[in-house]
C-alpha cells in the first residue's frame, strides 16, 4: 500500500470512529509477513495531519513487525496491538466526534477536572502575582531601578517569554502524542517553571529578576498553549467550549486570591508607617514561598493526570466511565468488564 492508498484511506473524513477490518491471514503471508492494511500514523506521512485519518505505512514492517496506530493523534497501543496480532488487522481512525465526551456536569465530577482545575489555578494565579506587581517587586528590591525602567523591560521579557512559551510547549504537546505519552505531561514542565521563577523572587536581588521573568513568562505561557489541546483530550468535544471556560475560571480565582489578596496583605503588613511604600526582603519573600508550594502541588497534580490518561488509554477505558462514579465502580482502575460471549459460528 503506497500513497495512493494513504490518500484513499484518508479521502472522506467520517464522524470520528475506531474502525478495525480483519483481513484474511492468508493476505498477510502472501506479503511476506508484512501486514496486510494501513493504519493512520501521523509520524510517518508529512501530508497527513494528526487525527486526519491517513497513513501511508504498510503493515508496520517499517517497525521491525512492531506497528504503531494513531487516534485522534495519540499513540493507541490498543489499536497497534489490533493490527500486530497475525490477521494482518488495519486499523483505520478517523477525526474526531463532536458528539463524543463529557457533558459539563459529568466533567466536573470527574476526578481529571480537579486535578486539572488544580493545575490552572496553581500556574495562573501565581503568573498574574508576578505581573501584577512587578513594579512593587523592583522598588522593593532596588528603589533606584524603578526610575531607570527596570520594571518596564521585564514586562517586556515576560511577554517574550510567553511567546516562546506557547511555542515551545505546542511543539511538546505534538511530541508527547507521537511518543504515546500524554499531552498533559508539559503541563508539569510549566509547573516547574513557575517554581524557579518564584525562588527567583524570593532571593531578593535584582539579578534574580531576570530569570524570574523569563521562567515565569514560558511557564505561563505553557499552560495557555495546552488548556485547549488538553481540554478536548481530557474531556472530548461533546461541552468543549463549557468546560474550557470553566477551567479558565481557575486563573481568574488564582489572580484575586494570589495577586489581589495574599500580595498585597502582605506588602501592606510590611509597608513602612505613615506610607504605602514597601522595601525590603520581608515584602514578597512570604507571597513568593506560598506561591513556589502552591506550584509543587500543581506539578504533583499534573504528574497524577498524566498517570491517569495513560492508564486509560492502555486500559481503554470508556468515556462513560471517566466520572466519579465510574472510578468508584472500577472504570478508571480495573479494565472495562468484558462483554457478552461471542455466537458460535
Amino acid at each position: 500500500v503506497g500513497r495512493e492508498g494513504a490518500q484513499a484511506v484518508d479521502a472522506p473524513l467520517e464522524p470520528l470512529r475506531l474502525q478495525a477490518t480483519l483481513s484474511a491471514g492468508t493476505a498477510s503471508a502472501e506479503q511476506g509477513g508484512e501486514g496486510a492494511g494501513t493504519h493512520p500514523d501521523p509520524g510517518t506521512d508529512p501530508d497527513v495531519p494528526p487525527g486526519s485519518g491517513g497513513g501511508g505505512d504498510v503493515g508496520g514492517a517499517s517497525r521491525g513487525g512492531q506497528g504503531q496506530s494513531f487516534v485522534h493523534g495519540e499513540l493507541c497501543p490498543a489499536a497497534s496491538a489490533a493490527r500486530d496480532d497475525g490477521v494482518g488487522a488495519a486499523v483505520v481512525a478517523s477525526a474526531p466526534d463532536p458528539g463524543a465526551g463529557l457533558s459539563l456536569l459529568d466533567a466536573l465530577r470527574s476526578p481529571d477536572f480537579a486535578l486539572h482545575f488544580t493545575v490552572h489555578y496553581t500556574i495562573s494565579g501565581s503568573a498574574m502575582m508576578l505581573v501584577n506587581n512587578l513594579a512593587q517587586i523592583v522598588r522593593a528590591i532596588e528603589p533606584a531601578a524603578e526610575a531607570a525602567g527596570a520594571s518596564a523591560g521585564l514586562v517586556s521579557l515576560f511577554s517574550a517569554a510567553n511567546c516562546v512559551g506557547r511555542l515551545t510547549a505546542s511543539a511538546a504537546s505534538e511530541w508527547c502524542a507521537r511518543a504515546g505519552l500524554p499531552r498533559t505531561l508539559p503541563f508539569a514542565a510549566s509547573a516547574g517553571l513557575m517554581v524557579v521563577s518564584l525562588l527567583c523572587v524570593a532571593c531578593h536581588a535584582h539579578w534574580a529578576l531576570l530569570p524570574a521573568c523569563a521562567a515565569g513568562g514560558m511557564g505561563f505561557g505553557a499552560l495557555n498553549a495546552l488548556n485547549a489541546v488538553n481540554t478536548s483530550t481530557l474531556y472530548g468535544m461533546r461541552a468543549f467550549g463549557a468546560i474550557y471556560t470553566t477551567i479558565v475560571v481557575a486563573g481568574a480565582l488564582g489572580a484575586v486570591s494570589l495577586s489581589n489578596g495574599l500580595a498585597v496583605s502582605v506588602y501592606e503588613a510590611h509597608a513602612s508607617s505613615g506610607t504605602a511604600v514597601c522595601v525590603g526582603p520581608e515584602c514578597f519573600r512570604t507571597t513568593a514561598w506560598v506561591c513556589a508550594a502552591l506550584n509543587v502541588l500543581g506539578c504533583i497534580c499534573a504528574l497524577r493526570l498524566s498517570a491517569r490518561v495513560h492508564h486509560r488509554r492502555v486500559v481503554g477505558v470508556p468515556w462513560a466511565a471517566r466520572t466519579r462514579q465510574g472510578d468508584a465502580a472500577g472504570g478508571a482502575g480495573k479494565p472495562p468488564p468484558p462483554g457478552p460471549p461471542p455466537l458460535p459460528p
